[in-house]
């Protein structure tokens, strides 16, 4: 008796060593087998930075074309002087270390899966010997092989797929981890109006 075993369905998975015609009598059919557990989805980014965000360059000259916001740094005072009256103040990101807590699941449920076994007499899958069809979860089946029949490889293909449906262990994933703020920005600027840059 001899049990077949694959980890690569579809495969043509050679016999090593070859069995010889008389070595063989019967093969056993293991059942296919669900996966035990279900892997979560891909891991989600943290969520985007809501809010305005500005873009300070040097002073090129004021293009009409783009009709940006002109500002200017506070006075040593602190204040703004007059026709730059709009007030801002942004802090520069250094770093941004958030994470989503990884998702999990539950054991899978209600699913149910047959397969197909072929046997064959040489290494390329092509001389068929044997085959049982439709080889369901939970039934091991022992099947006869021809007389003077050599064993040189064998396939098996998934025939039916039903998969199951696993639940979360958790409702939600959390956002771990923060972000790194560094020195905050003033800018006085000549109207109330901001070119966001996202």
């Amino acid at each position: 008796m001899l049990d077949i075993v694959t980890k690569d369905p579809a495969r043509c998975t050679n016999i090593t060593p070859r069995l010889p015609d008389d070595a063989l009598a019967s093969v056993t059919f293991n059942p296919p087998a669900m996966a035990p557990s279900c892997a979560p989805l891909k891991q989600f980014d943290p969520p985007p930075i809501s809010g305005r965000f500005a873009r300070a360059c040097p002073w090129t000259g004021y293009d009409a074309e783009y009709n940006w916001l002109v500002c200017i740094a506070p006075e040593q005072d602190g204040e703004c002087r007059p026709g730059f009256s709009a007030r801002f103040e942004f802090a520069e990101r250094i770093s941004d270390d958030r994470l989503c807590t990884p998702c999990d699941c539950e054991a899978p449920v209600g699913g149910s899966c047959k397969a197909d076994v072929l046997l064959f007499r040489d290494a390329g899958c092509t001389d068929l010997m044997i085959s049982i069809n439709g080889i369901p979860q939970g039934d091991t089946l022992c099947a006869d092989t021809p007389a003077d029949s050599p064993l040189a490889a064998a396939r098996v293909i998934l025939a039916e797929d039903a998969p199951g449906t696993c639940s979360p262990t958790s409702s939600l994933s959390t956002i771990k981890g923060k972000i790194t703020r560094g020195a905050t920005s003033k800018f006085c600027c000549s109207q109330l109006r901001l070119v966001e840059d996202r």
